[in-house]
C-alpha cells in the first residue's frame, strides 16, 4: 500500500476543564487527505480538508449539560476549487 492511495486524518483537541468533568472550553483542529480518482484523466490526486473550531460545555440546572460549538471547514475539491462552511451547534442533554 502506498500513501497516495490512503486516506489520512489527523485530529487535535485541547480542553481546559473547570470544576468538574462536564464543564470545559476546548479548541480542535482536523486535517485530512484522501485520494480522489479523476475518472476521465485516469490520474489520482490528493484532496485536502481542514477544520477548526471552539467548543464550550457547561453543567446547567443540576442534571443538564449545554454545549455550544462553532466550526470552520475548508475542503479542496480540485482545479483550484474548494468549499467552505461555518457550522454552529447547540446541544442540550440530560444526565440520568
Amino acid at each position: 500500500m502506498t500513501l497516495k492511495n490512503a486516506s489520512i486524518t489527523t485530529i487535535g483537541t485541547i480542553r481546559k476543564y473547570y470544576g468538574d468533568g462536564n464543564t470545559y472550553l476546548g479548541i480542535k483542529f482536523i486535517r485530512g487527505q484522501s485520494p480522489d480518482e479523476l475518472k476521465t484523466l485516469d490520474i489520482a490526486e490528493q484532496t485536502l480538508s481542514y477544520s477548526g473550531g471552539v467548543e464550550l460545555q457547561k453543567t446547567a440546572f443540576g442534571r443538564w449539560i449545554v454545549k455550544a460549538e462553532i466550526t470552520y471547514a475548508k475542503e479542496d475539491i480540485r482545479d483550484n476549487r474548494f468549499s467552505e462552511r461555518i457550522t454552529s451547534v447547540l446541544t442540550v442533554k440530560t444526565i440520568f
